[in-house]
């Protein structure tokens, strides 16, 4: 009678291991899933700890990254088996994985099975401790099988528990608060795992409006990674001390300074010294890029949030993809990224022009109204100014020079909104118009949050 040995599939093991290395959105696909256990082969397992020492280390996993990995484990001629694993790929990688996951628990199920035949076949083996010992192993099998499977019940506990906090925790807000009040007022601030999308035309304020929240956020002691595809940190740097200061940023970078502005901006240098935000110049357009250093820096100092400006100039890995395609992907990866690192995350976007009727809407996403399924808020900045127009109702009366309207278009926990802020275009900062309430805001009752 041949021997049977547990089950196991080393092709596909080699094609996971081969996509985990090759495309980096693979490993995002099964992150939640995957495990060492995966792999029957102690050398594909082995293959996979360094993948995922890797990328809990910030670095992007790749056939050199890892490859390098492996060396403080094994000596180059034992590593002919690792150029055969990184010439294997697979765009079906999670249900590879799933094919995996259950030969995983077979090969459990196999090797209970063989250890209670075992004890069984032994006549000194108590048979309370035979049946003891299957219940537990078997549980134990079940339980490793449902930890991400949850009741009702268990979801009631968590959101209990969320209540008791927002009510014990001193302050009004149970996100980050942004330093607006009616965004503050109607979403708690910026929550953990939300994708806020900003859109806009061109030259209407999408960065700077991202900026003024930046601001107001990391005073309040949040800290925030910034990503900008069109600004270098020093341009970022200066916009932020222009909003401090009360000196322009294009005075700041390009002009010669009074010693009067020299005391604006050291005042305002004193007021942000310490604040939490972090630039990183080895991130690029790139999608991955972009994830890998958040990732990173999620992991080294915590962080609260990012912001990515903007979608539209990132760059994916999707050969054959069309541009709306890409946009989505962009989008989704980065709501999956918020969620999985329960921070919250800012990405602006531009708007296609319609200089017949430059409000802006929705449907006017430019490249993709996937962003804003992706999204689960949608903020909109309309400045009439620019286009010699007024404002609708209610706003008829506000004056539009030196102001904004911010609309929340799109609103999952918090609903739909409009209000009016003021704009200082010398140092680009949006503030609260208070001077306008409460004509100056406007909750949109009869829609229903989605």
């Amino acid at each position: 009678m041949a021997l049977k040995l547990p089950p196991y599939d080393l092709e596909i093991e080699k094609i996971v291991l081969g996509s985990l290395i090759s495309n980096s959105n693979s490993l995002n696909e099964v992150r939640t899933i995957i495990n060492q256990d995966c792999f029957y082969d102690k050398f594909n397992a082995d293959v996979f700890n360094a993948i995922k020492t890797l990328d809990d280390s910030g670095t992007a996993p790749n056939i050199m990254t890892v490859y390098n990995e492996l060396l403080k484990k094994y000596q180059i001629n034992e590593l002919n088996r690792f150029i055969d694993i990184s010439g294997c790929s697979s765009f079906d990688v999670y249900d590879l994985t799933c094919v995996l996951i259950d030969k995983s628990i077979r090969r459990k199920l196999y090797f209970i099975g063989e250890k209670i035949n075992s004890m069984a076949t032994d006549e000194n083996s108590d048979i309370e401790e035979i049946i003891s010992y299957g219940n537990d192993e078997i549980k134990a099998v079940l339980q490793s099988n449902e930890q991400s499977v949850f009741t009702l019940d268990d979801s009631i506990k968590n959101v209990l528990e969320i209540m008791n906090k927002n009510n014990s925790n001193k302050s009004e807000f149970t996100g980050t608060p942004t330093g607006f009040r009616e965004l503050d007022k109607r979403g708690g601030g910026l929550q953990k795992s939300d994708l806020t999308v900003i859109a806009a035309d061109s030259s209407q304020g999408k960065t700077a409006f991202a900026m003024s929240i930046v601001m107001n956020v990391t005073i309040r002691g949040a800290s925030c990674a910034i990503y900008s595809m069109e600004m270098k940190k020093e341009q970022l740097t200066a916009r932020i001390l222009a909003m401090q200061s009360g000196v322009s940023s294009s005075e700041i970078m390009y002009k010669k300074l009074t010693s009067d502005q020299y005391d604006l901006i050291d005042k305002g240098i004193g007021r942000i010294t310490g604040t939490k935000i972090y630039f990183d110049d080895r991130s690029t357009s790139n999608i991955d890029n972009i994830i890998n250093s958040i990732r990173s820096l999620k992991l080294k100092h915590n962080i609260d949030g990012a912001v990515v400006d903007y979608i539209q100039m990132l760059s994916v890995n999707m050969r054959g993809a069309s541009v709306e395609q890409l946009m989505a992907e962009c989008a989704r990866r980065l709501k999956n990224l918020a969620k999985e690192l329960d921070i919250w995350i800012i990405a602006l976007s531009q708007l296609s022009r319609n200089n017949e009727n430059p409000a802006p809407t929705l449907s006017r996403l430019r490249a993709s109204g996937q962003i804003n399924e992706a999204a689960d808020n949608t903020i909109l900045i309309y400045r009439p100014e620019i286009y010699d127009k007024f404002y609708q109702e209610p706003f008829q009366n506000v004056t539009v020079k030196d102001t904004a309207q911010i609309e929340v278009a799109k609103g999952r926990n918090i609903g739909l909104t409009k209000f009016i802020v003021r704009f200082y275009k010398e140092i680009t900062l949006f503030k609260d118009y208070d001077d306008c309430a409460p004509t100056g805001f406007i909750p949109i009752e009869e829609d229903v949050p989605f």
